[in-house]
């Protein structure tokens, strides 16, 4: 079996792509799909989370992705906190 990586930037039309394997009748894994999903239900990655970022980055149980984007994206290095927790979640559900 074969596995083809897509990357790129913003807009350059990794999901549009992704569709169309998918209409060929290949199975797609969306990182970032994953990526929201281990976020949001894994209990393990949120308590870490919560550890780098504050317990208020939850409310209720649900992750505040707003307040979360307002400090990875203006800081560098929380971004790449944020992918150092999340990045081993996903690679998990892909190897699944």
């Amino acid at each position: 079996m074969k596995k083809i990586g897509l990357t790129g930037g913003i807009g350059a039309g990794k999901t549009f792509i992704a569709e169309i394997f998918q209409k060929l009748g290949y199975t797609i894994f969306s990182s970032d799909y994953y990526a929201k999903k281990c976020m949001q239900e894994s209990e393990e990655l949120k308590i870490q989370i919560c550890k780098v970022f504050g317990n208020e980055i939850y409310e209720k149980g649900r992750l505040q992705k707003k307040k979360l984007a307002n400090i990875v994206f203006l800081d560098s290095k929380k971004l790449q906190e944020l992918n150092n927790l999340v990045h081993p979640f996903v690679h998990i559900a892909f190897d699944e």
